[in-house]
């Protein structure tokens, strides 16, 4: 990006500047596709009067980008409007710059702190309805990763004239892949809902103690169907994203958390631990009990973790028991499982303590291996950015 724009949350005194933003960019760009008449007569005031309304609320959200000091540009983005909208599916509502800044850089990079805002938000798709002809956009929207979505238009009427939009769609998130795969519902019921269900309110409260982080955004990676982010959820002031590959696994938290009435404050999304899909530095916690063991680049997965940790966020990652008393619970029960028993010895022999050191120490983490009879825990804090 331009060195001399600046990208910032709107103010309330940027209405006016946002308005007439809005006004001579429309004037400019759909020339030739509006009537005349009907671009002549754009009202700078009423703009402003919506768009001080819209400044300061979470959705939409307003961006303002500046240029030699004066507002040249502007994004909104929220949840898509649209009668066939999924969960995860966003929208750019406007994004709009002065004429003259076209092609100076300061639109892709209101594109990409939008984009970077949809990532915060839990988006996974970001839509957009073009002016159909107006090829400057549809130029800027395709080199921004856009594609038009075949057979999606509408005809909605400005200035008395029907005129024709093309949505156009883009992933934010490639589709999670992960070599593990498992009977969701049998794990859901009999080991997060039966045989396990005493360590999760454990754990919980222990990575919370440990750490510190009560509130803020947590991540429970490779969650499953969610029961220790609900633990997490119940123990602290925390909003809980359970990220699971799985698509199953996902189905199974929401009916979960659901049950719990914790919808208002938990909610579940597929990702991988190699690919979390949040932008940097939006995570206060994070954790994960038994997943890293699963994961196909470990590596990657802790890089992943320190890169949307917030300075000072912290990573509880591991596996274990909560207690010794709870182990010799579980182990005494599933000793008849000879596969079970097998595959835990197997994971151990293969990532003892010891690995998960090396790789603490190998990418630079401000952390280190925590072992005890109950479970091991791979802990680190992201450090403070000096002022």
């Amino acid at each position: 990006m331009n060195p001399d724009h600046i990208i910032r949350a709107a103010a309330d005194h940027d209405a006016q500047a946002i308005a007439e933003v809005h006004v001579r960019s429309w004037q400019r760009a759909y020339r030739g596709l509006l009537p005349d008449d009907f671009l002549a007569g754009l009202s700078v005031a009423r703009r402003q009067a919506g768009w001080a309304r819209a400044i300061g609320v979470d959705d939409p959200t307003l961006l303002v980008g500046e240029a030699d000091g004066r507002v040249a540009g502007f994004v909104a983005i929220g949840r898509s409007r649209d009668a066939d909208a999924r969960t995860g599916d966003h929208e750019i509502m406007a994004l709009y710059v002065l004429p003259e800044r076209w092609s100076s850089g300061l639109g892709r990079g209101l594109w990409l702190k939008a984009r970077d805002a949809l990532l915060a938000r839990g988006a996974t798709r970001a839509s957009l309805w073009v002016l159909a002809g107006n090829e400057r956009a549809i130029r800027f929207y395709r080199a921004a990763g856009f594609e038009p979505e075949p057979g999606v238009e509408r005809t909605v009427e400005l200035g008395g004239a029907p005129v024709r939009e093309v949505r156009y769609v883009r992933r934010l998130v490639d589709a999670p892949t992960s070599s593990f795969s498992m009977n969701a519902r049998k794990y859901n019921e009999e080991t997060m809902k039966g045989l396990f269900r005493k360590i999760y309110p454990v754990i919980a409260e222990q990575a919370i103690a440990r750490t510190g982080v009560r509130k803020g955004l947590c991540l429970d990676i490779g969650g499953g169907p969610g029961m220790l982010g609900i633990c997490l959820a119940e123990a602290s002031d925390l909003a809980v994203m359970v990220v699971d590959p799985l698509a199953d696994c996902i189905e199974l938290a929401r009916e979960n958390i659901a049950e719990r009435g914790l919808d208002h404050r938990v909610g579940a999304r597929q990702g991988s631990a190699e690919a979390l899909p949040y932008a940097d530095e939006t995570v206060d916690l994070v954790v994960s009990r038994g997943s890293i063991y699963f994961w196909d680049d470990q590596r990657q997965g802790l890089r992943e973790i320190h890169r949307v940790l917030r300075p000072g966020g912290w990573a509880y990652v591991g596996g274990g028991f909560g207690s010794i008393e709870l182990k010799n619970e579980i182990l005494a029960d599933m000793a008849d499982n000879e596969e079970w028993n097998r595959k835990r010895e197997a994971r151990g022999r293969k990532h003892p303590p010891g690995h998960f050191q090396s790789l603490v120490e190998e990418l630079g983490l401000d952390g280190a291996v925590e072992n005890g009879d109950a479970g091991m825990w791979i802990v680190f804090r992201k450090p403070e950015v000096n002022a």
